[in-house]
């Protein structure tokens, strides 16, 4: 699934515009890339989790 159309996902869903939805995925996204900075990883109970990996160049 492209970022376009879990976007448009969203907004299906939600019955929020693509615009609105899309700026409540990017403010998602920039919370957890924000708590990932402070840890290596992040759990949002009964949701998912998120690792920091190093990866091979």
């Amino acid at each position: 699934m492209s970022k376009e159309e879990l976007v448009g996902a969203i907004a299906q869903k939600t019955q929020l515009t693509n615009e609105d939805a899309e700026s409540a995925l990017k403010a998602f996204l920039e919370v957890v890339t924000d708590e990932l900075k402070n840890e290596d990883s992040e759990c949002i109970k009964d949701f998912a989790s998120f690792d920091v990996e190093d990866r091979k160049q």
